[in-house]
């Protein structure tokens, strides 16, 4: 992994302020990644210079196996009627299927970027999805739990 590892620093065109990104993982090409998701927070910044606005999601996410981890969604967005749909679209505490490439930081925190997304119906109903949520959140509290009470 190690020649995966990248920098890069980030700067805000309107102040000119450089904001440093630290190490992360970088997969270029064909590296995606399908999840199902809870929103649990919405921030967006913008317009920026170019117009561009970013909508950065947060979610609570299942792995295959079913376990929860969190999950950082990523959108650019041109105009703000763009970034009125896709906040209707993907309200706080829905539920959806997020599609499209990965990447994870040098802390284990996974993001992706500009990904696809639907409604997780009619491949599965969403009061299974969010009970799968639930219960599959309180054992991963449960356990983390444990693990903190060893000696």
């Amino acid at each position: 992994m190690e020649n995966r590892m990248a920098t890069a620093t980030v700067q805000d065109m309107e102040t000119g302020e450089i904001t440093d990104m630290g190490e992360f993982y970088f997969f270029p090409t064909g590296c995606e990644l399908a999840a199902i998701v809870m929103v649990k927070g919405v921030e967006s910044y913008g317009p920026h210079s170019d117009g561009s606005i970013q909508v950065d999601v947060s979610c609570l996410a299942l792995d295959s196996a079913g376990m929860p981890f969190n999950l950082d969604a990523n959108f650019n967005r041109h105009t703000p009627e763009e970034k009125a749909a896709l906040l209707s679209d993907i309200p706080i505490d829905s539920v959806h299927i997020f599609f499209g490439q990965y990447g994870v930081d040098s802390n284990g925190s996974i993001s992706l970027t500009d990904p696809e997304y639907s409604s997780v119906e009619p491949q599965l109903k969403e009061d299974e999805v969010r009970e799968a949520f639930r219960i599959n959140a309180e054992h991963r509290n449960h356990v983390a739990q444990l693990d903190r009470e060893k000696p």
